[in-house]
């Protein structure tokens, strides 16, 4: 809704700002085409998808089914749904900025009880560190849940988070896997160390050409 000189100051401001610490492909990404579906309840595409999305997330799959469906009295909760997990998010990561820890070729946090791990990753190699990959670790039924986070540079110059995962999940007695940029995986409790280690050790060997 903004006019088109109001929409040029706000990315000149969101671009200035993400120069600090973001990869190119981060500013980017602030300019591009918008997608408008014409006959769904929610218009914006990114809108759309983050707001069923939510709906999933916070255990109400059928209201988000209900906008797919184009049920009008669903849509304000709906779209409330997609406030509160943004609400969550910003929280999680918040709590989460300040307890990284720096691992040799990676970065970690272990965010304990948390349903946004991948946002989390997702959020920090984007905007605030995005040199080293992200490893976002959160327990879960006796299990630790992994989100794994890279750039398009990081794949550049070698990363495969998919590999690095799976072999050290697999080492640790979990399994995982995924894509070059963005992988997953679980573990048992206890297990993290070696986890970490593990990945520390194929991740440096993927970025210094030694695989």
């Amino acid at each position: 809704s903004l006019s088109q000189e109001d929409l040029r100051r706000l990315s000149s401001a969101l671009a200035l700002k993400l120069l600090k610490k973001s990869p190119p492909d981060t500013i980017d990404s602030l300019l591009g085409d918008a997608y408008v579906l014409n006959d769904e309840l929610v218009k914006d595409v990114y809108d759309f998808t983050n707001t069923v999305n939510s709906c999933g997330k916070l255990g109400v799959p059928g209201l988000g089914l209900a906008v797919c469906l184009r049920y009008g009295p669903a849509l304000a909760e709906a779209e409330s749904k997609r406030f509160e997990y943004s609400e969550q998010i910003l929280s999680a990561f918040h709590d989460a900025i300040s307890r990284i820890r720096d691992c040799g070729s990676l970065r970690y946090v272990d965010i304990c009880c948390s349903d946004v791990t991948g946002a989390i990753a997702s959020t920090i190699i984007r905007y605030v560190m995005p040199d080293k990959p992200v490893i976002v670790l959160n327990r879960d039924d006796g299990s630790v849940k992994i989100s794994a986070r890279g750039t398009a540079e990081l794949i550049g110059r070698g990363l495969d988070l998919s590999v690095a995962v799976r072999e050290s999940a697999r080492q640790s007695g979990g399994s995982g896997g995924g894509h070059k940029i963005a992988s997953g995986g679980m573990i048992p409790v206890g297990r993290e160390g070696e986890f970490l280690a593990s990945m520390d050790a194929i991740v440096g060997r993927q970025l210094n050409g030694k695989v």
